[in-house]
């Protein structure tokens, strides 16, 4: 009769256990996401710029019309340095990969023009900031890039 009762304490903890692990997710860790206008904002505020930096529509800047983009804000300088902020939101991570390769080609275009056009902006597109969180994607272009980072990563917890 008593080996009975623990048998039945012993399958009421396993299916106890079993469900928690069911409700909890058994441990999944949700991908993290950030909240666009407010990263921008954040880089636009927090960081020194050389120059004005006014928003713009991503599409007027980078080429991007093969991917789905649910959200972004978009600034850019008026020519005269190469800094730039952008936080475009994917629908896909596949997307936001995609976003991340046409932010890695703006900086490398954006080298080329200002090569022997203001050649100083040149340090700041080599420590261009690009980070990919989930499915978005932020650019940012100034002499802070440390301060970028911690922006960012701030941004995504």
């Amino acid at each position: 009769m008593k080996l009975n009762r623990l048998k039945k304490r012993i399958m009421i903890g396993l299916i106890g256990t079993a469900a928690l692990m069911a409700f909890t997710g058994c441990g999944k860790k949700e991908a993290k996401s950030i909240d666009v206008k407010t990263t921008a904002n954040s880089l636009l505020t927090e960081l020194k710029y050389e120059d004005q930096l006014s928003e713009v529509n991503y599409d007027l800047v980078y080429d991007m019309e093969d991917i789905n983009i649910t959200e972004s804000v978009v600034y850019v300088s008026s020519g005269a340095t190469a800094e730039e902020i952008a936080a475009i939101k994917c629908e896909t991570k596949e997307d936001a990969e995609k976003v991340e390769t046409a932010l890695k080609e703006r900086v490398k275009e954006q080298k080329e023009s200002f090569e022997n056009y203001v050649p100083k902006e040149l340090d700041k597109l080599d420590k261009a900031v690009i980070v990919k969180i989930g499915n978005t994607v932020v650019l940012s272009v100034s002499n802070e890039d440390a301060k970028a980072k911690e922006i960012i990563e701030k941004a995504s917890k």
